[in-house]
């Protein structure tokens, strides 16, 4: 009977080293599954990717590190593809600023040669169309400029 107690002793601190050695093999892998659940909430509660951050992996396991490295490569996509767009936007509107400053100039040398009588209606045509761009360009800027901002907001922390 002794024996059987000892025995049953044994099968039982074994069966408790066991249940230890599995709850800290699956720690990782809990903890990186409430770190993503976490993100993916607030993206979706939020409606934004301004808090998106890379998972920091602090486990052995393989799959961890593997699922990890695809997320934080794709935050990483992410942020990058926002700054190109944003700086892409940057160029457009600063191409916009040189295209108004021509246009400017252009109708700057119209109204001159209208002061010298030299003006006929087909070059009064053409300097509606110019105005009526000019305007559709300034409207184009600062769309883009509300565009940059916004960009630059979902990836900057406030």
């Amino acid at each position: 009977m002794k024996t059987k107690k000892t025995i049953q002793y044994i099968l039982y601190l074994i069966l408790l080293l066991l249940l230890l050695y599995l709850f800290t093999q699956q720690k990782n892998t809990i903890t990186f599954i409430q770190k993503f659940l976490n993100t993916s909430k607030n993206i979706i509660k939020n409606s934004t990717i301004r808090e998106l951050k890379p998972i920091e992996a602090d486990g052995v396991n393989e799959e961890i590190l593997q699922a990890t490295n695809n997320f934080n490569f794709l935050v990483q996509k992410i942020n990058t593809s926002i700054e190109n767009s944003s700086q892409s936007i940057k160029h457009s509107y600063n191409s916009i600023e040189f295209i108004e400053k021509n246009i400017e100039e252009l109708l700057e040398l119209f109204y001159e040669m209208q002061d010298n009588k030299e003006f006929d209606k087909e070059m009064t045509r053409r300097e509606d169309i110019l105005i009526q761009s000019l305007e559709e360009l300034t409207t184009s800027a600062t769309k883009l400029q509300n565009l940059k901002k916004d960009f630059d907001n979902l990836i900057t922390q406030k």
